[in-house]
């Protein structure tokens, strides 16, 4: 049975999530305001003078930055994405009161995949402990850096195509705008890794190395994410880029805690809650993809 420690951390990042998806949607009704001339000039300034655009922020990065950090603390990176996309339902709501948009059956159903996939692979108890992690292994050094530039490559890769994808647009900026958070959710971990020695005066060369390249990490892939986000406001839906966007949140967690530290699977049934979580979260994303046929 879940200990009070895994409870209290599920709780804020459920917290987490509901701020985060109110927030966006607040951000999608500022973006809907703004005419088709300042969209494409002076799309972010103009951003910057709305006032119900800077509530949306405070909501989702002020708000839900707290709410993740603590949840992030407390049950590790893992299990943290999966949890919060639970307020992917409020994201329903949020979206038709504000923002005004219409979810046929289809579109419901593809993001209830998403949650329940979601909520599969928090059930697998994927924990990461932060102060368990060694950076002075090579290994685990090569892992981190590698799976840090493959992020990055499938981030690049996704812009390229929704540039030259005019059809799929909203589809691979919703994609994109997803990794600079897998990037942020992963060097996390890196940051309480390296930050706890320190602190503690067992630090090293490697260790204050970590700490300042994660800090550094952690504020580009923020910024990034929130300019990333616009952009995938500004072409499709909130009801259909944010999912879009969860889908490489949920799944990288899975990878950097097999790949990157090389952890075992907690638990006998472990390995069946991700592959189906995973094969629901696929399909949840096949579900919606119809959606964006239906918008272009």
């Amino acid at each position: 049975m879940p200990g009070i420690h895994y409870i209290i951390g599920t709780i804020f990042a459920l917290l987490a999530g509901v701020s985060t998806y109110i927030g966006l949607a607040i951000e999608k009704k500022a973006v809907n305001k703004i005419t088709v001339e300042n969209r494409s000039k002076g799309f972010l300034k103009t951003l910057l003078k709305s006032r119900l655009w800077v509530l949306g922020i405070f909501i989702h990065i002020g708000l839900g930055t707290v709410f993740f950090v603590i949840a992030q603390f407390m049950i590790g990176p893992a299990l943290v994405p999966g949890i919060m996309i639970s307020g992917l339902v409020v994201l329903i709501i949020a979206a038709s009161k504000i923002a005004g948009e219409k979810f046929t059956l289809i579109d419901i159903a593809g993001i209830l995949m998403l949650v329940i996939g979601a909520i599969f692979i928090a059930a697998s108890q994927l924990v990461i402990d932060s102060s368990k992690i060694n950076l002075a292994d090579k290994k685990i050094i090569f892992h981190i850096f590698s799976f840090s530039f493959l992020i990055l490559g499938l981030w690049l890769l996704s812009n390229l195509i929704s540039s030259k994808n005019i059809k799929y647009k909203a589809l691979f900026k919703g994609l994109a705008a997803g990794f600079p958070y897998c990037i942020g959710n992963f060097w996390i971990t890196v940051f309480y890794a390296s930050m706890m020695p320190v602190f503690k005066g067992n630090s090293s060369s490697i260790l204050v190395f970590f700490l300042i390249i994660s800090i550094v990490i952690l504020i580009v892939s923020n910024i990034f994410g929130i300019t990333e986000i616009q952009s995938a406001l500004k072409c499709g839906e909130v009801g259909y880029v944010i999912p879009i966007q969860q889908i490489p949140v949920q799944i990288t967690p899975i990878l950097y805690f097999y790949y990157v530290f090389m952890l075992k699977t907690p638990g006998n049934n472990s390995l069946i809650w991700i592959l189906c979580g995973m094969s629901l979260i696929i399909i949840g994303g096949f579900m919606l993809g119809k959606k964006q046929q239906a918008l272009t």
